[in-house]
């Protein structure tokens, strides 16, 4: 058991579940990808683009959960959007001890175009 005090001291941010390296999902599926980082006073979880700017819900096809995680839901292989579904993002944890910030997350999605030639 931990000490009740220990709960309570002031912590930097640290990742209890740091995203994978790769996200690949088929455009029918979609993908979650969980950003898991504990602290105290508790982090506040963003995500980044590659370079650094800061992420956006783009409505349908990609949003931020409550508890950290990016969500790029199912969609239509017409709505591929290069930026969104073929891109580098970064996972930050932040609170007033500092910042934690995960490796590079490649993910790509896969709209079907090249399904069946690995079966």
């Amino acid at each position: 058991l931990v000490p009740r005090s220990a709960l309570c001291e002031p912590r930097a941010p640290h990742f209890l579940h740091e995203p994978p390296a790769r996200v690949e999902f088929l455009n029918g599926t979609g993908a979650v990808v969980p950003c898991v980082v504990h602290g105290s006073p508790p982090p506040r979880v963003t995500w980044t683009t590659r370079a650094g700017q800061p992420l956006h819900e783009v409505p349908g096809l990609r949003h931020m959960r409550p508890d950290g995680s990016l969500v790029l839901p199912p969609f239509r292989a017409e709505d591929f959007k290069e930026d969104v579904h073929s891109a580098v993002y970064r996972c930050l944890g932040t609170n007033s001890l500092g910042t934690i910030g995960s490796h590079d997350v490649r993910v790509r999605a896969d709209t079907g175009h090249n399904a069946g030639q690995s079966e």
